[in-house]
């Protein structure tokens, strides 16, 4: 899993884009089986039903893994996510199939009822860029420190930090 901001230093006001992505590094496929380990409380299943390997979190000031805990989550409202291909409601995940060398996955679950789906994802497939999600965040931060918290449900974690200033 890695994450990646396109700044470290933020002026007030600005729009923040954070990229996440669980790549499959092996040259075969890799069959992960659902294994619900997330490393900290509040990181879990993704936005509108989207079933995500991977989550993340935001906390105002400067914290590291080891004391994440301490922390409380910012509230922030999301609408600028921008998934990559029209990602199905996964219910009941028991596996994650990457492709070889592929961030691309197809999840081993139950299929929401497609004909309950928008008309671009009426037909929509169980194998799509599961391991990619870019998020655009424009919520008011006050100047400070901000700590970004991703974590995927195998227990890996990854703590960025970025400063917004007036």
């Amino acid at each position: 899993m890695s994450v990646s901001l396109d700044a470290k230093t933020y002026q007030s006001g600005n729009a923040i884009n954070i990229v996440i992505t669980e790549y499959n590094t092996l040259s075969k496929t890799n069959k992960r089986p659902a294994a619900d380990k997330w490393p900290i409380k509040g990181l879990s299943d993704g936005i509108c039903g989207w079933r995500l390997s991977f989550w993340n979190s935001y906390l105002s000031g400067d914290y590291t893994a080891n004391n994440i805990s301490m922390g409380a989550p910012i509230p922030i409202e999301i609408p600028g996510v921008i998934p990559q291909g029209c990602m199905p409601s996964v219910f009941n995940v028991t596996a994650y199939n990457f492709k070889a060398s592929s961030d691309i996955a197809k999840l081993d679950g139950t299929l929401w009822e497609a004909s309950q789906r928008s008309d671009e994802c009426r037909n929509p497939s169980l194998e799509y860029r599961q391991a990619v999600i870019q998020t655009i965040i424009e919520h008011a931060f006050e100047p400070g420190v901000y700590t970004i918290v991703a974590g995927d449900e195998w227990g890996a974690l990854v703590v960025l930090h970025f400063t917004v200033t007036n």
